[in-house]
């Protein structure tokens, strides 16, 4: 996945990608009227030195400018307005001038000037200061045709053109920058997308290892207590710790492949086992609820979460474990008995204000719509994910709910 470049966009991949620079040299037919007359009227060997220098300046200018123009490159450039004044403005001014000077030495039928110097304007500036320079132009084209005075018939409409491929290099240019833009917001928005899956594969990765290892860290030290006093218990216990590695590689290479779903009865049954294990007795209140699988998901992850803290940081007796609906939202609860000391739980504080644990489950909660709490309660600890059955509506603050003011203002994220 490319990531954006320091330029808006790259290389145009349309097939006319190449063909830009040659866009000034489309009006360039336009002088073959006025050469034409020029040597028609047989001018002196001097005032035709004069008009034929001065016309193959401007030609080069044009040429230069038109070249060096944004809407010319096959690259379009992020800075090109932060050019400073003179290089923006100073091709045009000249370009201007020599028009000036030519069609006042040698007559009106070099008012085409105007044309070339109102394209090469639509393409160097930004839309307002174009179209503002534009029209200046239009209204000198006017003006010139009056001081030399040229038929309005004939000055019309040469100021009609002049606006005209202005406002062509304009529109454009314009398409151009805009064309750009885009393409530099989708690949920021693909960027984005590939930070978020990161972000989200790392927070799956979390929770799916930190359970699994915590259980395997737990019957490692069951299997060494009773290795010598009772085999079979540690042999059962060894038998735990390769199911726990199993089932953790499983998840893993499903949360590789992007498929992984929990499921509730899933973690409420592994919530069974592990509590078991470490001497906690589980409660279960609620009966089964069928809700769509995402927010399934949700609820899964936070009795895996909620028994995970139970196990490192509350050193408690009883765990209860409720599943319940009301109003429209089904929520979970995990609720301990123990009381940690201190440490633990300034640790468990730590460690959830870096983004793992608690605060990855309160954005999978919040992505319903849903939010999660989680602090001391008079009992113990308390941990309280609620969701909205049908996963609508945006997400909510945890100021805007009213399980804040039960929890205390006091709650705090245990990992």
């Amino acid at each position: 996945m490319a990531l954006v470049s320091d330029r808006i966009g790259g290389a145009d991949a349309g097939r006319l990608a190449h063909l830009w620079p040659l866009l000034p040299i489309i009006f360039l037919p336009n002088l073959a009227l006025p050469f034409t007359e020029l040597f028609r009227d047989h001018p002196s060997p001097w005032r035709l030195s004069a008009v034929l220098i001065g016309v193959m300046l401007f030609i080069a200018l044009y040429l230069w400018t038109g070249w060096k123009n944004d809407i010319s490159r096959p690259i379009y450039p992020a800075g090109a307005q932060a050019r400073p004044t003179r290089w923006r403005w100073g091709p045009v001014i000249g370009l201007t001038g020599l028009s000036i000077a030519v069609i006042l030495g040698d007559g009106p039928r070099w008012m085409s000037l105007l044309i070339f110097t109102s394209a090469a304007a639509g393409g160097r500036f930004s839309l307002g200061i174009a179209t503002r320079a534009v029209g200046g132009l239009m209204g000198l084209a006017a003006l010139l045709g009056w001081l030399t005075h040229d038929n309005v018939t004939d000055f019309g409409p040469a100021a009609f053109w002049t606006g005209m491929a202005g406002i062509l290099t304009i529109i454009i240019n314009h398409f151009r920058r805009t064309n750009k833009a885009l393409s530099s917001a989708r690949e920021e928005i693909a960027r984005l997308a590939v930070e978020t899956e990161r972000l989200r594969f790392a927070r799956d990765l979390h929770d799916l290892l930190g359970h699994d290892l915590a259980r395997i860290a737990l019957q490692s030290e069951v299997a060494e207590a009773l290795a010598s006093t009772a085999p079979d218990r540690a042999i059962a216990a060894m038998r735990e710790i390769g199911d726990a590695a199993r089932t953790a590689l499983q998840e893993v290479r499903a949360a590789v492949a992007g498929y992984r779903q929990p499921t509730l009865a899933g973690e409420l049954r592994a919530a069974g086992e592990i509590l078991a294990a470490a001497g906690i007795r589980l409660r279960h209140v609620g009966e089964p609820i069928a809700v769509p699988p995402a927010v399934e998901a949700v609820l899964a992850w936070a009795v895996r979460e909620g028994v995970t803290n139970v196990i490192k940081h509350s050193r408690a007796q009883h765990c209860v474990v409720t599943v319940s609906k009301a109003d429209g939202n089904v929520q979970v609860e995990i609720g301990d008995d123990g009381h940690g000391s201190e440490g633990d739980i300034e640790h468990a504080l730590r460690v959830g204000s870096d983004g793992n644990g608690l605060a990855g489950l309160t954005e999978r909660a919040a992505a319903l719509g849903g939010w999660c709490v989680a602090g001391r309660v008079p009992a113990g600890f308390q941990l309280r994910v609620v969701v909205p059955e049908c996963a609508g509506g945006g997400p909510r603050t945890e100021e805007s709910t009213p399980e804040r003011a039960l929890l205390g203002a006091a709650a705090g994220d245990r990992s």
